[in-house]
């Protein structure tokens, strides 16, 4: 009773995080008002309803299986841990830009399309989970993913945001350049967390 409390207040922590993109929600990913008050916790509810299938089709698919994930996901949410407790750290930017690797690869490439459409093949339409996996597997997030698994990205020489190359359709014969302002890449990165976060936390218990 006392994990599944703890539990449960990791998630409110989440809600409470993500209402800084609320707006971004509503727009982009097309969830009206109320689901994004609390969206960890809805996106617990539809993981919950299938969790036994998802697992299940997890471990057919996935050649990484799902202890090895989820313990490389706790090891990532330490670091982060450790970085959010001590901000001195950084202020040295070798260690910021070695945080946006590790983020960017955790929440863009380590939980892969395998992981997703094992998941969205059991959602609804219209549920919270359905529409969030859909916009972080598409669209500009999906160039994004693409390019900086393969290499193609670099800083804004204000350090504003990235620069990222990508084709945008397979009939490109060559990459384009994107602009990736923080924020945005704060509610990719925060979205795709809350994600896994709850998808992993609510599957494992």
């Amino acid at each position: 009773m006392r994990h599944e409390r703890n539990f449960m207040k990791n998630f409110e922590k989440l809600d409470l995080q993500m209402k800084a993109y609320q707006q971004e929600l509503v727009e982009n990913v097309f969830l009206n008002y109320q689901q994004t008050i609390k969206i960890a916790t809805n996106l617990g509810i539809d993981f919950t309803n299938s969790k036994e299938r998802i697992l299940r089709e997890i471990n057919e698919n996935d050649k990484i299986s799902f202890n090895d994930r989820y313990n490389e996901f706790l090891s990532f949410q330490g670091m982060m841990d450790i970085f959010n407790s001590n901000k001195s750290i950084l202020k040295n930017p070798e260690i910021v830009r070695m945080q946006v690797i590790a983020q960017n690869y955790i929440s863009f490439t380590y939980f892969n399309e395998i992981i997703y459409h094992s998941v969205e093949k059991f959602m609804q339409n219209d549920s919270v989970a359905k529409k969030c996996i859909n916009f972080i597997t598409t669209g500009r997030v999906r160039l994004f993913r693409n390019a900086f698994s393969h290499g193609n990205w670099k800083y804004k020489s204000d350090y504003s945001g990235l620069i990222f190359y990508a084709r945008e359709n397979k009939h490109d014969t060559s990459l384009k350049e994107f602009h990736l302002e923080d924020f945005e890449l704060g509610f990719w990165q925060s979205l795709s967390r809350t994600i896994n976060y709850t998808l992993l936390e609510t599957i494992k218990h």
